[in-house]
């Protein structure tokens, strides 16, 4: 049977972390509605995963596909990731099925909107979404999906926004529905964020490895000085903080602003570092994308 969920707590993990810390160097991955790859870019995991979507992107070891009829032969991944997938499908539980069909091992990630922060806009619904940003629904898809080379439009986009949303025990119904049985699954709760997390795996004595991102070929140039050391004076620069206090540099993403207005869970913990460090007089500067601000 399903175990019981832990005790929700706060936590530093976001869900995409609990994902990559979930999976294993060497298993094959297909990330069902994967959008643009972003949970696995550039990291170490990268080169085994497998991407569908529903919607077009030009991005490595891609398929265009529906995730209610995957085109993979039986158990022909190690894992299969649903990272925020169960809430956008017409059926759910089809989506369950084929997923386990093509898999030894399912991870997946469901919103629990019902303990979200008011600030993160739960249960908005698409109509809603236009007439908040003055957009229309094409442009809103255009504007959360930039990478996307072309957009499944028979349901007027709207598997890009929540079609259901989920409590514990709607959630455990679709899985013994899927004949999904055992399970271990928990809450992530951050940052006015909540989730849950189900994993197939519940042999805990089987090790995970912590996945570090990392990008490829990068060149760094490290600037010439002194070493700065927590409480030193620091006298290059044209900023010098007072004697223990630090400059700091927080490297976001380049999906999401800083903070974000929906989704973002790693710009969220950039963002509320940010405010922290600030608070105890540190000098920080954030890196994002178009839109972001620091405190």
């Amino acid at each position: 049977m399903g175990q019981e969920p832990n005790k929700p707590s706060k936590c530093i993990e976001d869900r995409q972390l609990w994902i990559l810390n979930h999976c294993e160097i060497g298993k094959t991955i297909l990330d069902i509605g994967g959008n643009d790859g972003h949970i696995f870019n550039n990291t170490r995991l990268a080169k085994y995963v497998t991407t569908i979507d529903i919607d077009k992107y030009d991005i490595p070891n891609f398929y265009q596909m529906d995730a209610h009829d995957l085109k993979f032969p039986n158990k022909s991944f190690d894992i299969a990731v649903l990272g925020e997938i169960l809430e956008h499908v017409t059926d759910p539980v089809q989506v369950l099925k084929e997923a386990n069909r093509v898999a030894k091992r399912l991870l997946m990630t469901i919103p629990d909107e019902y303990n979200w922060d008011k600030s993160l806009f739960p249960f908005q619904t698409i109509e809603e979404a236009s007439k908040m940003k003055n957009k229309t629904i094409e442009e809103l898809a255009i504007e959360g999906n930039p990478r996307a080379k072309e957009f499944h439009t028979e349901d007027g986009y709207k598997h890009l926004w929540h079609n259901r949303y989920y409590t514990e025990d709607t959630l455990r119904e679709d899985l013994k529905s899927a004949n999904i049985i055992d399970y271990k699954l928990e809450k992530l709760q951050y940052s006015g964020w909540s989730f849950f997390v189900v994993d197939t795996k519940i042999d805990s004595n089987i090790p995970e490895v912590t996945v570090q991102t990392s990008i490829p070929n990068a060149k760094i140039e490290i600037p010439k000085g002194p070493i700065i050391t927590f409480g030193s004076e620091v006298t290059t620069g044209s900023i010098i903080p007072s004697k223990g206090k630090l400059r700091i540099a927080l490297i976001s993403t380049p999906f999401f602003g800083v903070p974000p207005t929906k989704y973002g869970g790693l710009e969220q913990i950039v963002w509320d570092l940010a405010e922290g460090l600030d608070e105890l007089g540190h000098l920080v500067t954030i890196f994002g994308p178009e839109g972001s601000k620091t405190p």
